[in-house]
């Protein structure tokens, strides 16, 4: 396949995905709002708030990462980090590939404070949930197109593994922030919250050492 076809089909994929950035970032939104307000939610939502919530719940991890991706392209200040090579006329972005991999890797935001099903329990200590979505790399686009870098080959080998570590961790990050924002005890009674947590920080620790690795190559 051609480099130009490549990256048709890459924004072809990124296409498909924005039915689902805007579920996600309403849920992001909400999540927010009830952070901000540190307001304990209601006893119980209606039986349809449940049912919403359980259909989102079953989005599959793939559709989930494009959403992620998208919200990160369009919410944080540092998308400049995500300077895309040109489709229509084969040229190369201002800033070379390794910059904007280094600049990628420092727009990442580590948490402060760790989050746990105890922690971020709406009806206990209430850590807000959001700041997670800043734990993950604002330049999904970037790093899928690995192949196609001006980078030397071991680079290109430990980026497309950032790219797969990015993958995972932005799908736990969106069931994770839907979950919270559907109201988690009508949902389930809470139940699945401990799980939630412990794929997000599989998926965190695997990513970091990718980076790690990473961080002597940039």
């Amino acid at each position: 396949m051609s480099y130009r076809n490549d990256h048709d089909a890459a924004l072809l994929r990124v296409d498909a995905l924005e039915a689902e950035l805007e579920t996600l970032r309403l849920a992001y939104e909400r999540q927010r709002e009830k952070d901000d307000a540190d307001k304990p939610p209601p006893k119980r939502k209606s039986r349809t708030a449940w049912i919403v919530a359980g259909g989102v719940l079953s989005l599959t991890a793939g559709t989930a990462i494009g959403a992620v991706a998208l919200f990160h392209a369009t919410s944080r200040t540092e998308q400049s980090a995500e300077a895309a090579i040109s489709i229509e006329t084969g040229g190369r972005p201002a800033i070379d590939d390794r910059s904007q991999l280094r600049d990628c890797r420092a727009a990442i935001t580590p948490l402060t404070m760790r989050r746990t099903a105890e922690t971020a329990d709406p009806h206990g200590t209430h850590l807000p949930v959001a700041p997670i979505a800043d734990s993950a790399a604002p330049c999904r686009s970037l790093l899928a197109a690995a192949d196609h870098l001006d980078i030397d080959p071991a680079l290109r080998e430990l980026v497309a593994k950032w790219s797969r570590a990015e993958d995972e961790l932005t799908g736990c990050i969106s069931r994770t922030l839907v979950y919270y924002a559907s109201d988690p005890y009508a949902a389930d009674g809470y139940r699945s919250a401990p799980q939630l947590w412990k794929e997000y920080d599989r998926a965190i620790t695997a990513r970091d050492v990718v980076l790690e690795q990473l961080a002597p190559a940039l």
